[in-house]
């Protein structure tokens, strides 16, 4: 996002795959070119070019740099940094130097965000109240399981109300031997039966 970085050459090599030595030759070539920066103490890897061809796209990213410029390590380099951004920002509309102004703070090669002018000391009166407590409305509304078996009992008692008185069971009347008089018939008629089986040989 600033064209500068924490790194070392070891890292960027074993980042690429690409071997140590070969990529070190490659390095300081790119380092004697003025291409790129480097503090190998401080470990920081500036692009020097890099906000000239990559310059923010809306306010909004400007916002961001105090958060990016803060993960850097401080050195002679983040210092050159800095400049380059408040130079960057004396060429861009009046919408990114306004953004730029508001959070971010440029004083000894640094690079803050800016904190409001007035930090109010309490809270509003409306963040003070205490929330209303909800026991009361809960205590009034009856649990779902209570309810339901209060509306099932009322039910059942209503339909209760409705259903006719049991009736004593009437017995059929029978005859002198306390049977009934087709239990009777059949009875006797299975007599005859045997009777008949008996006489024709086909039951002792």
């Amino acid at each position: 996002m600033l064209g500068a970085m924490r790194t070392s050459v070891p890292g960027l090599a074993a980042e690429i795959g690409m071997d140590l030595r070969k990529f070190t030759v490659a390095f300081d070539s790119l380092v004697s070119a003025a291409m790129v920066r480097f503090d190998k103490e401080a470990s920081f890897l500036l692009l020097p070019n890099f906000m000239r061809h990559n310059k923010p796209e809306n306010p909004n990213v400007v916002k961001h740099w105090p958060e990016v410029f803060e993960a850097l390590p401080e050195c002679g380099l983040r210092a050159e940094l800095a400049d380059k951004l408040a130079n960057l920002m004396e060429t861009l509309p009046e919408s990114f130097r306004d953004a730029f102004a508001k959070s971010c703070d440029i004083s000894s090669g640094r690079v803050t965000a800016t904190l409001p002018e007035e930090v109010p000391e309490e809270l509003p009166h409306v963040f003070t109240q205490p929330f209303p407590k909800q026991e009361q409305e809960q205590e009034q509304e009856p649990e779902p399981e209570q309810e339901q078996e209060q509306s099932s009992l009322s039910k059942t008692r209503a339909t209760s109300k409705h259903l006719p008185k049991k009736r004593k069971l009437q017995t059929s009347k029978t005859n002198g031997l306390g049977k009934n008089p087709s239990s009777q018939a059949r009875l006797e008629r299975r007599k005859r039966e045997v009777e008949e089986m008996r006489k024709a040989g086909i039951v002792a």
